[in-house]
């Protein structure tokens, strides 16, 4: 009987975590889309910029992962959003598999790395803060970071 209760116990917990995992997978998507909107709205040269190239790539048909190098602007606008207004402010932890350096600091293999979005996003110890605003929309940089 305490096997039988044991088992039910692990379906239970398994069936919980599925649930958590996708809840916030579908939370996290929400929020980041509802930013997203949130700056079109408020930038209409964004808005229309995005909506051009989308007509212009998709021409009618659902999207496909072929589409993505087809769409610089529209990720770059992705990406501003997710700059200005990150969900997640850490990225997953990670173990170092070799040393190296990171702006001459040595990092040993095996050292616990968590990733900060803001730096991964490309404002790296506020060196950007001279060019732009933490909390402004701006595609300049994030353009030219993303379509080269």
């Amino acid at each position: 009987m305490d096997l039988e209760k044991a088992y039910s116990n692990v379906i239970i917990n398994k069936r919980l975590l599925l649930f958590d995992l996708f809840g916030a997978g579908t939370e996290t998507t929400v929020h980041s889309i509802r930013w997203l909107l949130q700056h079109l709205a408020r930038y209409q040269e964004a808005q229309s910029k995005v909506r051009r190239e989308l007509l212009n790539v998709l021409q009618e048909k659902p999207p496909n992962m072929d589409d993505l190098a087809k769409g610089g602007y529209t990720e770059a606008t992705i990406a501003e959003t997710a700059r200005i207004r990150s969900i997640v402010p850490l990225g997953f932890p990670r173990y170092a598999r070799k040393d190296f350096c990171v702006d001459n600091m040595k990092i040993k293999k095996g050292s616990l790395i968590t990733p900060l979005q803001r730096v991964a996003l490309g404002d790296s110890h506020g060196s950007q803060k001279k060019l732009r605003d933490h909390g402004t929309f701006n595609f300049k940089l994030t353009i030219v970071a993303v379509i080269g």
